[in-house]
């Protein structure tokens, strides 16, 4: 091999000549037995260049002080945003954890917890048993009694009776819970209302509030002293049952630093069957309140995660008994203390580096802290030190981004040297059919060919400093080099290295190269011995095999990778995911739970999701357009994962990704959200807009979870689940969704017997018109009422007997019931019933709507069968014919929540219909202030451009009946006018149905 070292004094034939850059004057001179060169400056430049370093230094930290001050009037005056807001919580929750205390044992917490619900029977309790808890408390000679529990309304008035006459033998030591609420829910009374106990119990009992407030995260943190509805003062029940608080003040803190696991807690079992000590409860403040989860009486609070509203109750109580009531600084206060610490380390940040002020940063927030942490435990004060810590933090990532910049400044200085010191090197190898690399122990490129140029190189923003080959070589390749540099250097023969590295390109792709790494050893001398030269060099030689093992691995994706989405199959996926499982169980082989016999938990989660008329698209646009869809789709969400995570088909429309992350619930529920609407977004196909939709199940890792199969089937019957699920399409894996596949097998087995035992009953909801206001029919509804399962849902059942095939046995029984009733009112007056694709797609349908409208002697044209837009397209060709039949008939057609499902136009001008029903969302939207009105008044012109009448649901507001209106709406129903109600009270509305039309004057006026 050719030796290339910079030229010597005596050098051989086989040494190449460098010649220095011009305007450089070079010398000699020996260090460790190699060759250096060094440039010479005059000691001007240098003391100018020294200089100029303490100049940029000194204005450098002018500019960090000047920062620091700016930052700190600028947080100052944003303290009340959500930011700050949400920092100084957390800190002062922060200090509750660091200094806990116990409860003072002065306050007695009694709970209704499920031990005591199930002794004393069905909640609520009869008020005999509150009478018992009085007594037994006074008896164990009690202090204070104070009920967390609502007796505003009237019972059975022998139970009221019982428990007025305790509260009068307890002499007006009990305090009873009020609470307030808004007026009226549909906004008519603005006001608050307090709900107080009956007057009965309050001739002998004190009343007090039991109200908390709940900051914007949803989290209890004070109390307020005192409640008023403008005529009536209450004080909190805390206020009262502690006293020794100003009433003045509008809130209190709660002292979140006392143990809620310290308070005296006894379940009312106890104290009703005598088991507790009365010396526990003499002299005590007791307060008796609900624990059971069923009650969810329950809040999110600072520390503790959540609390049962009593244990609430009880910490406030406490903190007063305590002396704890925390008083906030004042915004005054507040200014001080950050001009204070923001200056003292300003001034301390003129005489230290970068490293020392950000050192100063972290001290100063971690004693700014402490201080605030023993003025909170010891002082009762909130001290809120957020603005500092902000200010200290923003000043601190602001040195760092000041360092960078001047780092950046240092390294174009070198990236401009590097362009000097290349022309140094005027002989290249360009000749030779792979890239060629020479470099030496610095790693400094000594030669490269334009291949190697083009092969190797990274984006020029990478190439910063001096050419050295780490600018073009991976680490691995580096190590190999550096290693073979060490054995020349202490004289041992080293081989020659091949291998194949990976080069990312700027495009995002990368590009495999096949390389040898050959040193130069030495030569041997006279006597045989090999002689390792001073300047050892490697050459690096390589070529380009990125095509050919791209051609390989296409070959195993074809074993491993649906053709035609792109994601993994399924038996890939199950392959990764079950490394996963076994890499786990390695991972715990000696641990406590392994030793227990215990099966490990998998440190995976699984997401399974259905995609919702994948087969419709595909024949509104065919198999090309549809494998891009899936293509993108399937991009979309590898995009949205993690690198480590693996998205793959399981089958038709079923899909997957597995997580190598064990997710808590949380999380897992809002990935999950999350990928539904992804997906639900539209993707471009080639100009077209293309929109599908997915329900989602998911499976966290448990012990349950033997295999991978078993975890990835979970996911796939949560999302199963999911179709079912209205609104969400979520579903987990989990007890609960085994107790609702419990609940939807129950439901279908009383569902096969409910129709002949009469459980079903039709009700009615009237529609009016919207010009005139009269009546003009009622939709019929199915409601159940089951004997076994009481109350059941229509969105329950409904799918339910769709997929057995109940649903043409209640369809018939609904259309029998429906037209027996209009029969009988007046001869204009229509009805409506709903239609599954199920029935339509039976045929027939329309010969059995006939043979009932004789039956019953019904003018069909009194008759309007409703189905919805999924209806029409799952059953297209069904449809046509059904439907068709039934208009020429004289049957009316109304197409149901029009706009929620496809609303296709090509579907209008296909299908006959009559009229179309406004979904009741486009309403909502209304008072949200949306953009509904313009889409409402769109459907509504083209509802008669094309002959058709518009009903819209969901009205239930004066408000909505005038906008509505004014759209041109044919007709109106919802709650504003009525409510579903069944057939016998319709004659409630003053003959509306059974006499002449009757005009809702109140309505339309």
């Amino acid at each position: 091999m050719m030796q290339i070292r910079p030229r010597l004094d005596q050098a051989s034939d086989h040494t190449l000549t460098q010649k220095p850059a011009p305007g450089l004057t070079a010398h000699r001179e020996t260090h460790s037995g190699a060759m250096r060169s060094t440039r010479f400056r005059p000691a001007r430049e240098k003391t100018m260049t020294r200089n100029l370093a303490i100049n940029a230094k000194n204005k450098a930290r002018l500019a960090a002080v000047l920062a620091l001050l700016v930052l700190g009037v600028g947080v100052f005056l944003a303290q009340t945003t959500p930011l700050m807001t949400g920092l100084h919580n957390a800190l002062v929750s922060m200090r509750f954890a660091v200094l806990p205390r116990k409860a003072s044992g002065d306050v007695v917490l009694l709970a209704v917890d499920k031990a005591s619900l199930d002794h004393i029977g069905t909640w609520p309790w009869k008020r005999g048993v509150y009478a018992d808890i009085i007594d037994r408390l006074l008896d164990d000679r009690a202090a204070e009694i104070a009920f967390d529990i609502d007796f505003s309304n009237r019972s059975d008035p022998v139970e009221d009776l019982k428990f007025a006459q305790a509260l009068e033998r307890a002499g007006g030591s009990v305090i009873l819970a009020a609470f307030s609420q808004a007026g009226s829910v549909d906004g008519a009374d603005a006001g608050m209302v307090i709900n107080r106990p009956i007057t009965a119990l309050l001739r002998n009992a004190w009343p007090a509030s039991v109200n908390v407030l709940a900051d914007p995260d949803g989290r209890v943190r004070s109390i307020p002293v005192t409640e008023s509805d403008g005529e009536r003062v209450l004080p909190s029940l805390a206020s009262l049952l502690a006293g020794g608080i100003d009433m003045q003040r509008r809130s209190m803190l709660v002292d979140y630093s006392i143990d809620p696991t310290s308070l005296p807690i006894y379940p009312i079992k106890a104290l009703l069957e005598g088991k507790i000590d009365p010396q526990r409860l003499a002299g005590k403040r007791v307060i008796i309140g609900a624990m059971a989860a069923e009650l969810r009486d329950s809040f999110a609070v600072p520390v503790h995660g959540v609390l049962a509203g009593s244990i609430v109750q009880a910490l406030a109580t406490d903190s007063l008994v305590q002396q704890r009531v925390l008083t906030k600084t004042n915004p005054m206060t507040l200014a001080s203390l950050l001009i204070l610490v923001l200056s003292l380390t300003g001034v301390m940040c003129l005489f230290t580096g970068l490293m020392g002020r950000l050192v100063l940063c972290g001290l100063s927030m971690i004693a700014l802290e402490s201080v605030a942490v023993l003025v909170q435990g010891v002082n009762s004060i909130v001290v809120n030190t957020a603005p500092a810590h902000l200010a200290l933090l923003c000043f601190a990532l602001f040195l760092l981004g000041q360092e960078l910049v001047q780092r950046r400044s240092r390294l174009q200085r070198i990236r401009a040297q590097k362009q000097q010191l290349e022309r140094v090197f005027a002989h290249t190898i360009n000749d030779n059919f792979d890239a060629i690399l020479v470099f030496g122990p610095d790693e400094a490129v000594l030669y490269e060919n334009v291949l190697a140029r083009d092969l190797l190189s990274f984006a020029e923003s990478q190439k910063l400093g001096l050419p050295e080959i780490s600018s073009y070589l991976p680490q691995t390749v580096l190590s190999e080099a550096r290693r073979m540099f060490a054995g020349l250097v202490e004289g041992v023969h080293q081989p020659a290295i091949e291998g194949v590295m990976s080069l990312p390109q700027a495009s995002g792709d990368t590009r495999e190269v096949q390389y040898r790494l050959t040193p130069n050893s030495g030569t041997p001398n006279a006597m045989g011995e090999i002689v390792v030269p001073n300047n050892p060099v490697l050459c690096f030689t390589g070529k380009d095999v990125t095509l050919e093992h791209a051609n390989q691995r296409q070959i195993e994706r074809l074993a491993h990778f649906d053709v035609e989405s792109g994601a993994a199959n399924r038996f890939s996926m199950l392959q990764q995911a079950q490394a996963l499982f076994d890499r786990r169980a390695a991972d715990v082989t000696h641990d406590a739970k392994a030793a227990a016999g215990e099966a490990p938990v998998p440190n995976t989660s699984i997401f399974a999701f259905k995609l919702h008329g994948l087969d419709v698209l595909q024949d509104m646009f065919g198999m090309g357009l549809t494998e891009q869809l899936l293509q993108g789709l399937v991009k979309r969400v590898s995009g949205f994962t993690a690198d480590q995570t693996v998205v793959a088909r399981l089958g038709g429309t079923r899909f997957a990704v597995l997580f190598p992350t064990a997710f808590n619930r949380v999380d897992a529920e809002a990935i999950a959200q999350d990928l539904v609407r992804l997906i639900a977004r539209p993707i471009d196909v080639q100009g077209q807009q293309m929109t599908i939709a997915a329900s989602v199940g998911y499976a966290l890792p448990t012990q349950d979870h033997a295999s991978a199969e078993a975890m990835v089937s979970a996911a796939e019957m949560a999302s199963r689940q999911a179709e079912l699920n209205k609104g969400s399409h979520i579903a987990l894996y989990d007890e609960a969704l085994a107790d609702t596949l419990h609940r939807a097998h129950a439901v279908e087995n009383a569902l096969r017997s409910a129709l002949a035992e009469r459980e079903f009953e039709v009700v009615y909801q009237p529609q009016i018109d919207m010009e005139s206001g009269a009546f003009t029919g009622a939709e019929a509804l199915i409601r159940w009422r089951s004997a076994k399962l009481g109350p059941v849902s229509p969105d329950e059942f409904i799918p339910l007997a769709e997929s057995n095939g109940s649903i043409i046995a209640l369809g018939r029984y609904v259309l029998e019931e429906a037209c027996r009733a209009a029969s009988t009112w007046r001869s204009d007056a229509v009805v409506a019933i709903n239609v599954s694709p199920v029935q339509l797609a039976t045929r027939g349908f329309a010969r059995l709507v006939a043979d009932t409208l004789r039956e019953f002697d019904l003018n069909p044209k009194r008759l309007v069968v409703e189905l919805t837009e999924t209806a029409m397209v799952k059953n297209r060709v069904a449809c046509l014919n059904e439907l068709t039949e039934l208009r020429q008939m004289g049957v009316r057609v109304a197409i149901d929540d029009f706009g929620t499902g496809y609303s296709s136009l090509q579907y209008l001008t296909d299908l006959p219909f009559d009229i179309l029903k406004i979904d009741r969302a486009f309403v909502l939207d209304l008072e949200r202030g949306g953009n509904a009105l313009p889409v409402i008044t769109s459907v509504v012109d083209l509802a008669k451009g094309l002959g058709a009448k518009t009903c819209c649901e969901g009205i239930e507001t004066q408000a909505h009946h005038d906008l509505i209106r004014q759209t041109g709406c044919s007709s109106g129903q919802g709650y504003l006018y009525a409510r579903p109600v069944e057939l016998v009270d319709l004659s409630a509305l003053d003959g509306a149905f059974c006499g002449e039309p009757h005009r809702l004057r109140a309505v339309v006026a």
